[in-house]
């Protein structure tokens, strides 16, 4: 699998209107060579940061296999889990200090998650385990 976008390279740093001091939007993405067994899909955004800043910036999942994009600032009709600042939907980029790098995966699943939209991560995480078939990363960069 496969996970690119239209709007940065692999390793460069995303464009402000991504980030929560541009417009705070989500940036595009492409999916590519989703395993054809794969019953839904779910994506990930984060900065692990150091050893103590681990910042989640968007969790959504129950992404049907066939929707292999998200267009710039679509409005996202999946079950989203709560951000770091515990608000539902995609939060863009904003460190505190210096450059940080931030990661988008998605993952393909063996089945659907029964999971209440606004749960964490960590429960997000709990409930595809076991039925991740694959998976592919995204990274980027910001800094104000």
């Amino acid at each position: 699998m496969e996970l690119s976008s239209p709007a940065f390279e692999n390793g460069a740093p995303l464009p402000i209107e991504y980030t929560n001091i541009g417009d705070n939007i989500t940036p595009p993405l492409n999916i590519r060579n989703i395993p054809e067994n794969a019953k839904s899909l779910a994506i990930i955004m984060d900065d692990p940061g150091g050893k103590i800043i681990k910042f989640v910036h968007w969790i959504v999942w129950n992404i049907p296999p066939s929707k292999n994009s998200i267009e710039k600032g679509e409005k996202i009709l999946y079950p989203q889990g709560k951000n770091s600042f515990r608000k539902l939907g995609y939060l863009g980029p904003c460190p505190p200090y210096g450059e940080h790098q931030y990661f988008l995966k998605v993952y393909a699943l063996d089945a659907m998650l029964h999971l209440k939209s606004g749960v964490s991560k960590k429960k997000l995480e709990e409930a595809m385990s076991g039925h991740i078939i694959d998976e592919a990363q995204l990274t980027c960069t910001f800094k104000k």
